[in-house]
Parts: structure tokens; C-alpha cells; sequence
């Protein structure tokens, strides 16, 4: 019995695989490229492109540096490769962070 059996339901894990998608390497490239063509700013829409695969690149050289073993029992999807770091919490985080970041700079108005 351990603490995931508890919060484990169709109902939960259904509510958490939609905030995941979130962080989709094809829903996150597609924001990218569509800040591309939306934004004005092409400074900014740049960094936002170049982003996603300079934070991939990070991820695979530190994969490959620390190799840590994806650990064994419960999980809800398959992956193979190493599992830290998270290149799903990585790129998220990476986009997202950014994303702040220039609203924060460049936004005026609350």
C-alpha cells in the first residue's frame, strides 16, 4: 500500500493527463512556431523558438552525464531512456519559465 494507491482513480488521473499534455513536446513546439508568425516582437518570438531546442540539447548532454536509471514498479506511461532529468519537467519548465519572464519584462499594463 503505498501513497499513490490512494489518490489513484479514473477521475484524478484523467484531471492530471490533460494538465501533462500541457507539456507535450508537439503542444509546446506548436506554440513555439505559432509565436513565430503571432508576435510582432520577432526578438522575442526568436527566443521563444530557440528555446525549446537549446533546452532539449541541455537535457540530452545531462541524460547522458548522469544516467540515472528510470526507477522500477508503478507508472501510469512507458518510457524508456534515462529518467533525470525530466525532459517533460524540463522543456515545461524552460517554455513556461520564459513565457513569465517576458510577460513580466514587457507587459505595462496589470
Amino acid at each position: 500500500y503505498n501513497a499513490i494507491s490512494i489518490i489513484k482513480n479514473d477521475g484524478v488521473t484523467n484531471i492530471f493527463k490533460v494538465i501533462t499534455e500541457f507539456g507535450d513536446a508537439k503542444i509546446l513546439i506548436c506554440a513555439a512556431l505559432l509565436s513565430l508568425v503571432v508576435l510582432k516582437n520577432k526578438k522575442i518570438a526568436a527566443s521563444i523558438a530557440i528555446n525549446l531546442p537549446s533546452i532539449a540539447l541541455l537535457n540530452y548532454i545531462l541524460k547522458i552525464i548522469i544516467q540515472r536509471p528510470r526507477p522500477e514498479g508503478f507508472r501510469l506511461v512507458e518510457e524508456t531512456g534515462y529518467s533525470f532529468p525530466s525532459g517533460h519537467s524540463m522543456a515545461s519548465m524552460a517554455f513556461y519559465g520564459l513565457i513569465i519572464y517576458l510577460v513580466f519584462k514587457n507587459v505595462k499594463s496589470k
